[in-house]
C-alpha cells in the first residue's frame, strides 16, 4: 500500500509533481511493481476533496487506488485491507521515488519466515530516508484493538506499537551502515530539485539504493 495525500506540510501537492517524464507517485508505483514479492499494489488516500487529483489520476492511469479517513492512517490501511481481502501489507510512503524494490523482496521474506507482527528497518535506523519498509499484519490494524497506545493514528503509523515494543513480535533488518542521516525521500522544495538533477542527468536512475 503506498499512501499519499496532497495536503503535505513541507511540499503540498508532492505525489503529482513530475521527476522526468512521470509524477512522483507513478514513480513509486512502477519501483514497487518491479519487487518479486509484491502482487497487487494499492494507492491509498483519503475521501477528501483535495485528494481528489490523486484518485482521478490513479483511474487515468490505472492504478488501484483505495479513498479513506485522511487523519486517521490506522483507519485507512485497515479498510483497504478490507476491500482487498488481505492479511498484511508493505508500507511505503508516497514520498520515496527511489524506493529499492530488492528492499520491499527482502522485508516480505522475512516476515513470511517468522511469526511476526511487524517487519522494519526504521527502528534502528541505518538506510537512508526514502528507503523505509515495514511490512505490517493486519491484526495490528484493526480499529479500536489498541486504543491504549499513544500516537496510533498518527503519521507514523506504527509509533503505538513501537512504544510498546515488548507486547509485539518486531523485526528490524539493517544495511549494515550508519547511513539514517541521509535523504532519499522528497520532504522539502530542496530534496525536490535534488531528485530532479538525478532523473535529468539520467534517463534510468539506478533501483537499487546504494
Amino acid at each position: 500500500i503506498i499512501h499519499a495525500r496532497m495536503s503535505s506540510n513541507r511540499l503540498p501537492g508532492k505525489v503529482l509533481m513530475p521527476l522526468g517524464e512521470k509524477t512522483i507517485l507513478e514513480i513509486i508505483y512502477d519501483r514497487v511493481s518491479m519487487a518479486s514479492t509484491i502482487s497487487k499494489i494499492v494507492v491509498a488516500t483519503s475521501i477528501e476533496t483535495s485528494d481528489d487529483p490523486i484518485a482521478f489520476f490513479c483511474q487515468k492511469k490505472k492504478l488501484n487506488c483505495f479513498r479513506g479517513s485522511l487523519d486517521n492512517l490506522q483507519s485507512r490501511m485497515f479498510q483497504t485491507l478490507k476491500f482487498y481481502g488481505e492479511q498484511s501489507f508493505v508500507r511505503i510512503c508516497g514520498d520515496s521515488p527511489f524506493i529499492d524494490p530488492s528492499l520491499i523482496d527482502l522485508a516480505s521474506n522475512l516476515y513470511d519466515q517468522g511469526n511476526f507482527d511487524v517487519v522494519t528497518n526504521t527502528q534502528i535506523r541505518s538506510f537512508p530516508k526514502g528507503q523505509s519498509i515495514e511490512v505490517i499484519s493486519k491484526n495490528l490494524m484493526e480499529p479500536g484493538k489498541f486504543d491504549d497506545l499513544p500516537d496510533w493514528s498518527c503519521e507514523h503509523l506504527c509509533q503505538g506499537v513501537y512504544s510498546n515494543y515488548t507486547q509485539f513480535s518486531i523485526l528490524n533488518f539493517s544495511s549494515g551502515f550508519d547511513l539514517g542521516d541521509r535523504q532519499m525521500s522528497i520532504d522539502t522544495e530542496l530534496d525536490y530539485k535534488n531528485a530532479q538533477k538525478i532523473f535529468h542527468n539520467s534517463s534510468s536512475p539506478p533501483l537499487n539504493w546504494y
